[in-house]
């Protein structure tokens, strides 16, 4: 009769981990520069994508000096959408700064 080896909890979650890292390794030796891959430079053919074409100029003003209970960077409407809950909840003081021209999504 043959036995066989009964793995414990913690050797198992051991196992599981060393892979883990095992695969981490990989990815990250497969792309050394890490997340310097990733910039928002937008330059050669893809600098007109950095222009937003319906956007009106911006005015220049004085810069916001206040508190907020809630602020949002990205007006998504995941943003405007939380930001409304909010607001349903008694929150009043919400800011939501966008980049862009326009907001949600």
């Amino acid at each position: 009769m043959s036995q066989t080896k009964t793995r414990k909890p913690q050797e198992f979650y051991d196992e599981v981990k060393q892979k883990f890292a095992q695969e981490r390794d990989l990815r990250l030796n497969f792309r050394p520069e890490g997340t310097q891959q990733f910039n928002s430079e937008l330059t050669g053919n893809l600098a007109r994508y950095e222009v937003d074409t319906y956007a009106e100029p911006a005015k220049p003003r004085e810069p916001l000096n206040d508190f907020v209970e809630c602020l949002f960077i990205g007006g998504g409407f995941s943003a405007l959408l939380t930001s409304a809950r909010l607001r349903e909840k008694g929150v009043e003081s919400i800011r939501i700064v966008e980049r862009g021209a326009d907001v949600g999504g």
